[in-house]
């Protein structure tokens, strides 16, 4: 792999629009943790490094460490600076590269057996590392592996991809949740310009409710729905992204041509901007699942009250059934949907006191084995589309449901 012939693809983050030259993994050892003996505050410049960091000196290069805690949501963010040289540089024969990291860094807390990813993103032949800190086993190195195209090994050397599998996944709704959470969004072709059309004629300078965009992008895509369920549900939500990207760009470019009356309104239009990104998503799911139960004719109510104020995304067959201490509880189902889990999927667990089992449908892949471990504890089961049932381990997937599954549960 060389960095001349490497397929153009660029990701944002605040730092800006940048390149992705590669990505390695390294599983950490005593001698590269500063907080457990080690004094040298370096990485050996292996040929893994050499091949995404090339043979040029890089001084006071930009990294950013990201210290990720599993089933959180925040993750803490240090910046700091590196050096990539060749320690034997005056030798006529002999080359020893090394990485050397500038304290602060986010190795604090970081054990042996930890995993250290480094994202290298290249402007103007600089290049910029992001360094994701993750515990073994835990759900962001399952997820980092699979948005990276990682393979899992027990080395103690690094493992390097380029930008290819990064980029086949990055446009996959899932990866774009991933991408996201960590502070980063592909930087793709323009909007197609049917897509700004559409957008511009049907809702004009204003966004619609979420239902209503949901609703459109449904009819823009134009899908049979009697296909299978987990298909509907993840093209129906990666259609409605990209006309929402659209529509946002319109929107925006639009506000920055105008400019802004003060430093407030800058700060308020970029906080809207983020918060509907934010949420939208969730509600997007919601909305693409309720389209699927009826047409498919499934009886359901939508957040209705249960126990302690407590509001459920769907309840099977409906909230009167659950009300009736009549009816019998092995016929009521119940299904929260959460675009992410994270820690959040305790929430449900207290949405309908009389349904033992409960399920959540969620689009996050590579959930770890010890957060879905305890998920079987406290008697809640994944709903995950099928599509994402290989980014689980093997004795994890004969416990997930598709979505289609869980709809022949509640046919049943």
């Amino acid at each position: 792999m060389t960095r001349e012939n490497q397929l153009e693809f660029s990701l944002r983050s605040a730092g800006g629009a940048r390149r992705v030259v590669g990505v390695a993994v390294k599983p950490l050892v005593t001698v590269d943790l500063p907080e457990r003996g080690s004094h040298q505050h370096e990485f050996n410049g292996v040929q893994q490094l050499r091949e995404i960091l090339g043979l040029e000196k890089i001084k006071d290069g930009l990294i950013r460490w990201f210290v990720l805690r599993d089933a959180e949501d925040e993750f803490v963010s240090i910046e700091s600076r590196y050096t990539w040289y060749d320690a034997r540089e005056a030798h006529a024969s002999r080359t020893e590269w090394r990485l050397y990291y500038a304290p602060p860094h986010g190795l604090d807390e970081a054990e042996e057996g930890h995993l250290v990813f480094l994202l290298a993103l290249e402007e103007a032949g600089t290049i910029a590392l992001h360094a994701y800190v993750a515990s073994l086993g835990s759900t962001w190195e399952r997820q980092l592996r699979w948005l990276f195209g990682l393979d899992e090994d027990a080395h103690e050397k690094w493992a390097v991809r380029d930008a290819s599998d990064l980029s086949t996944k990055a446009r996959s709704i899932s990866a774009y949740a991933l991408l996201e959470s960590l502070g980063l969004e592909e930087v793709s072709a323009a909007t197609p310009d049917t897509d700004l059309e559409l957008v511009h004629r049907r809702f004009g300078t204003a966004f619609p409710t979420t239902a209503e965009f949901s609703e459109f992008a449904r009819e823009e895509l134009a899908l049979d729905p009697g296909t299978d369920a987990d298909t509907l549900l993840v093209r129906w939500i990666e259609r409605e992204e990209q006309l929402f990207r659209a529509l946002e760009e319109y929107i925006v470019n639009l506000k920055l041509a105008s400019g802004f009356s003060s430093v407030d309104d800058f700060i308020g239009f970029s906080l809207s901007v983020h918060n509907r990104r934010k949420s939208r998503m969730g509600w997007a799911l919601e909305n693409h699942v309720r389209a699927i139960l009826e047409f498919r004719e499934i009886p359901y109510s939508y957040n209705e009250v249960t126990e302690n104020g407590a509001r459920p995304d769907f309840l099977f067959p409906s909230i009167e059934a659950y009300r009736d201490r009549s009816f019998p509880t092995e016929d009521l189902r119940m299904l929260g949907a959460k675009s992410t889990c994270k820690d959040r999927w305790r929430q449900v667990l207290s949405e309908a006191d009389r349904i033992r089992q409960k399920h959540l449908l969620t689009l996050e892949p590579g959930i770890s084995e010890g957060q879905t471990d305890e998920m079987r504890a406290a008697e809640l089961r994944l709903v995950v589309p099928e599509g994402l049932h290989a980014t689980y381990l093997a004795s994890q997937r004969d416990w997930l449901l598709s979505l289609e599954g869980f709809l022949r549960l509640v046919r049943a």
